[in-house]
């Protein structure tokens, strides 16, 4: 299990970067434009909720599964989740 959890964090740490590109083009389509620091805040972290709520989601059922790599996956999943909106956290704090 934990060989699985630390080589998928790696790897899935690039997923949730994708969730997070997406939604931020998702709510620039929808008009949420950067123009000033304050609402490129909020919609880095608009982005951020959602793309971490995301891969929490899809990290749940495999935390449930019986088999330890799946367990792992989950693990991986979730991790690089946390450590993303860690970053954007900090990040949006820079910021202001």
């Amino acid at each position: 299990m934990w060989r699985a959890a630390i080589w998928s964090t790696v790897l899935l740490f690039q997923a949730v970067c994708g969730l997070f590109l997406a939604a931020m083009w998702t709510l620039t389509k929808f008009g949420f434009r950067d123009n000033d620091a304050v609402v490129a805040g909020h919609k880095t972290l608009t982005a951020t909720a959602a793309a971490t709520a995301i891969a929490l989601a899809l990290s749940a059922p495999l935390f449930m599964n019986r088999r330890s790599l799946p367990r792992g996956i989950g693990l991986g999943l979730a991790t690089s989740a946390l450590i993303f909106a860690t970053g954007a956290g900090t990040y949006v704090l820079w910021l202001h």
